[in-house]
């Protein structure tokens, strides 16, 4: 089981992490972006499955020479991350098991070539950040963009407030940067209880048979998500 994690995640968090077994792998820092942004996670790579990812070409050496290790497959994108938005959402998509949701006029080509492999479900939207605004629960999905929530036909979902989520550098961040979803439980970056829909966001995850795990006392923080991942040896 490994987690790429933001380098600059709390150390509280990191040791939580760490507790529950995973393998941790922090970011890359990427310095054609700036900001908070630069050491993301959801912006420098894709999580096509959870063996398969497609990195940035700044940062593809790096994941790869240390993934392939535990059986992951790492395929290099051809999009240069740029520090304008839309050229730092690329890799932004957001898959599960079915579904892959983005703006597709700004998805990297390796990244569009994978999903259609993987035979998902393609939702297209306005926003690129769509990794950032989603949280998977175990069939379902919770965001505050209303954009995102529209188009979601056919799908168990929860719109909650925007904000109430921090991003340094940034008015705010989003529920899908502060949190990452490993089989069938949400792993916070930060106290849900804090956020002012927390007891509807509990109840979607109860109902969805979803588990989650507080990882900090501290309101909920935008570190570009957790992406786990399982290869096929041990990890």
């Amino acid at each position: 089981m490994i987690c790429i994690y933001d380098q600059r995640l709390p150390e509280e968090i990191v040791e939580k992490l760490s507790a529950s077994g995973f393998f941790l792998l922090p970011s890359k820092n990427c310095e054609k972006l700036s900001g908070a942004l630069s050491t993301h996670p959801d912006v420098q790579v894709c999580k096509i499955s959870d063996e398969i990812i497609v990195a940035s070409p700044e940062v593809y050496d790096y994941y790869k020479n240390i993934l392939e290790k535990y059986g992951i497959i790492v395929r290099k994108g051809g999009t240069v991350l740029g520090d304008k938005y839309p050229s730092d959402s690329a890799y932004n998509l957001a898959a599960n098991e079915t579904l892959a949701i983005h703006n597709f006029k700004f998805t990297d080509d390796e990244v569009k070539k994978l999903i259609k492999t993987k035979e998902l479900r393609e939702i297209s939207i306005n926003q690129g950040y769509s990794k950032c605004n989603i949280l998977f629960s175990k069939t379902g999905i919770i965001t505050s963009d209303m954009g995102i929530y529209k188009k979601l036909t056919g799908v168990k979902k929860l719109l909650i407030s925007p904000g109430n989520i921090s991003l340094a550098g940034y008015n705010y961040g989003f529920i899908g940067g502060a949190s990452g979803t490993f089989k069938d439980t949400v792993y916070f970056l930060g106290d849900p209880s804090l956020h002012p829909d927390f007891e509807e966001i509990k109840n979607f995850l109860e109902e969805d048979e979803t588990d989650f795990k507080i990882l900090s006392k501290k309101p909920l923080a935008d570190y570009g998500s957790l992406i786990f991942l399982q290869g096929g040896k041990d990890d």
